[in-house]
């Protein structure tokens, strides 16, 4: 014990994200992340947790299962994201899974003081109830898998505890037709249609780096772009950059990881 490591961890969130989430389903599906090889404690978990058109309000409860593969196969589909698990999905990862950590305490998040998202605080009571140093999270992978010479791979899934988890943000592209596919990392200038009453500002939920994806696509994968300019000034306009397949007119953008996990680990 001694030294210490950090991993950020980012879900992607490309089915159906903006669509609100129920009590016990799924937000996301298991998440690979390496640390360093042998026994590691969690000591401490901060979050970034996006709003809802663009106002904080998702600090909300969540459960969290930490996995390991099992002779270097790795733990399958956790279950339907934005869906209900199910009984025969949790039974096939029974034997992967080695860890679980609940996000309960609202007095540890940041009560909406960035205004357009929440932090969660890891140290102050959100982990297991009581203090995450003293919740002795212990894990250890299976060094059979193939990860980085040294390191190890862990694997993270989540599943809503509280019902209401809504990562929309009232974004629609609004050009009166499609927007073509653009892979040649050229910067396309993209007319948004922003929502009433202080809602779909995308000043309020984006910022320049953010990957976006299109979320009306019935359950399939979205088209993604990464967001190059807000445009200053012009708020029905933004532009992106490598749009990985056409975007539906009217089609709400939201975050593709409106979920942000900062991991720290005593090893």
């Amino acid at each position: 014990m001694g030294k210490y490591y950090t991993v950020q961890v980012n879900p992607d969130m490309n089915f159906s994200p903006a669509a609100a989430y129920g009590s016990a389903d799924v937000l996301f599906n298991w998440v690979p992340f390496e640390i360093p090889t042998g026994t590691a404690m969690l000591r401490s978990m901060q979050m970034m947790v996006a709003g809802t058109d663009g106002a904080a309000g998702n600090a909300k409860q969540m459960a969290l299962y930490f996995a390991k593969s099992i002779n270097g196969e790795a733990p399958l589909v956790f279950g339907a994201p934005n869906s209900a698990q199910t009984a025969a999905l949790s039974q096939i990862d029974k034997a992967h899974i080695i860890a679980h950590v609940q996000v309960i305490d609202a007095a540890a998040n940041d009560g909406g003081g960035l205004i357009g998202f929440n932090m969660w605080d890891g140290l102050t009571g959100s982990l297991n109830v009581a203090n995450i140093g003293g919740a002795s999270v212990i894990i250890e992978g299976d060094v059979s898998y193939p990860s980085t010479t040294g390191y190890q791979t862990i694997w993270m899934a989540a599943v809503s505890l509280e019902a209401s988890f809504d990562f929309g943000t009232d974004i629609q592209l609004n050009q009166g037709s499609n927007q073509a596919a653009d892979m040649t990392g050229d910067d396309v200038t993209l007319t948004i249609e922003q929502g009433s009453g202080g809602a779909g500002v995308a000043n309020n939920s984006f910022a320049v780096g953010d990957i976006l994806v299109g979320s009306t696509h019935n359950g399939t994968a979205g088209p993604t772009m990464e967001v190059t300019d807000m445009v200053s000034g012009t708020p029905t306009q933004i532009k992106v950059k490598n749009i990985s397949a056409i975007i539906d007119d009217d089609e709400e953008l939201v975050l593709l990881n409106p979920l942000r996990f900062t991991l720290g680990f005593e090893i």
